[in-house]
């Protein structure tokens, strides 16, 4: 079992060993404390990450289809291959991350931050930036 702390002060606890590859596929996630952490290969799908801090996290090949993903900070994180199809990213910062091959297909990144970020190779043709 896995604790995870929340900005609000709840804990969320995750019926998981180690938070690689593991399925957190709809969990409510929201404010959510994982800066640094290791979760390469995990599934978020669906899920409430509204405001979690994820900054300087390996989320290499994660996914994140149609997470609620709004004003998440990913500063300096690896999104290598990460899947984020129809996600939710409106205010996301993603400042100085890594999103080589990442697909944000029809993702909303509207106001979304992308300042040093490295795009090389991420699928981003049909992603919606609504503030351009």
């Amino acid at each position: 079992m896995i604790r995870i702390e929340c900005q609000t002060g709840r804990v969320v606890e995750l019926p998981v060993a180690d938070l690689r590859r593991a399925d957190l596929s709809g969990y409510a996630l929201h404010r959510a404390i994982l800066t640094g952490k290791d979760l390469e290969g995990s599934s978020f799908a669906a899920a409430d990450l509204r405001n979690a801090l994820l900054d300087h996290a390996n989320l290499r090949s994660c996914k994140f289809e149609n997470a609620k993903m709004a004003n998440i900070v990913l500063v300096e994180s690896d999104l290598s291959g990460a899947d984020m199809r129809g996600a939710h990213l409106v205010g996301a910062v993603f400042d100085g991350a890594i999103l080589r091959n990442a697909d944000l297909s029809g993702a909303d990144i509207a106001f979304a931050s992308f300042r040093r970020a490295d795009l090389r190779g991420a699928i981003m043709g049909s992603a919606i930036r609504r503030d351009c």
